[in-house]
């Protein structure tokens, strides 16, 4: 929820649709960002340069805990395996 009220915030200054505000949240998350959709006025530019890293930064933090949780597992069949 913390990355869509910037997103929406920044979509409700530059005129997007919320469709296209939520697009931005999540290719600015994944840091893909096409450029087909970016802040043009200089207030949302200020949002963004914040937004940005805490973008990166959540997802970094989830994708952390998915691959933790893997590598959990996965050294849990490893040991089930050589112990059997």
């Amino acid at each position: 929820m913390g990355l869509v009220i910037p997103a929406l915030a920044i979509g409700y200054l530059e005129g997007w649709t919320i469709v296209d505000s939520l697009y931005y949240c999540a290719m600015t998350a994944t840091t893909v960002g096409y450029g087909d959709i970016s802040p043009q006025r200089q207030e949302t530019r200020l949002i963004a340069v914040f937004y940005l890293p805490l973008c990166v930064g959540v997802m970094a933090k989830i994708l952390g805990k998915f691959s933790s949780i893997y590598m959990k597992r996965k050294a849990q069949e490893t040991e089930r395996d050589f112990l059997n």
